[in-house]
């Protein structure tokens, strides 16, 4: 017997960090109904904990959903968008960004950009549509977020975290003329809850334009009426 979507989708949340507290909380059910689903789980495929098991479900989503150089994770049965393909690895380059930013400053070597602008730290969001937890009509929908700073160009993350959860979405997402927003079109249907991860974990290709720095992760959480 197979793995129901509920049961995946607690699975993918452990995988991706979450406790089971934390888990209820981003589905929107109780504790022991988290709890009882991965019970089912260990049952159904044998596994000696929720945890092992999470992991290799979060492996296997990984690789169907894409890799490191998809910058747009598209859920299993969702219409393509073309593979949305960013032009580079920028995870690995954001990564080494980080590490070197401490010998940077050690050697007084400090980023223009935020001597002008005083900004520190990783991007992060500023901004988002639909707003969060907002409740919205169903239908056609751009989803969009605004980053503190300019982005590098065609490099980005919408990541499924829980594929019942993730929009219908076509298109590579636009990028402003200033770089700091990106929108995607989508599909919502009524009566459901949406979620999608921003740079969410192994997918981190939101990176600052000016040194790689990999953006913060954040949610997306919005609903249909």
């Amino acid at each position: 017997m197979g793995l129901t979507d509920a049961e995946r989708a607690v699975l993918l949340l452990l995988a991706d960090g979450h406790t089971i507290k934390s888990a209820a909380q981003a589905l929107g059910i109780s504790h022991g109904a988290v709890t009882e689903r991965l019970r089912h789980a260990r049952r159904k495929t044998g596994a000696g904990s929720s945890r092992a098991l999470a992991r290799q479900i979060g492996a296997a989503a990984s690789h169907k959903i894409g890799d490191t150089k998809n910058g747009l994770a598209v859920p299993p049965g969702a219409p393509s968008a073309g593979e949305a393909r960013t032009d580079r690895p920028s995870s690995l380059i954001g990564r080494i960004s980080w590490m070197l930013l401490p010998l940077v400053f050690a050697f007084g070597v400090i980023d223009a950009d935020r001597v002008m602008t005083g900004r520190s730290g990783p991007p992060h969001l500023v901004a988002q549509s639909p707003a969060d937890g907002s409740v919205i009509a169903a239908g056609p929908v751009t989803v969009s977020v605004t980053f503190d700073r300019p982005m590098r160009r065609n490099s980005y993350s919408f990541v499924v975290i829980d594929p019942a959860a993730y929009p219908r979405c076509t298109g590579a997402p636009r990028q402003s003329t200033d770089g700091r927003s990106f929108a995607l079109d989508c599909l919502l249907e009524p009566h459901r809850r949406y979620l999608i991860g921003i740079n969410a974990g192994r997918f981190t290709n939101f990176v600052g334009a000016s040194d790689g720095m990999p953006a913060r992760p954040a949610r997306l959480k919005f609903s249909t009426r």
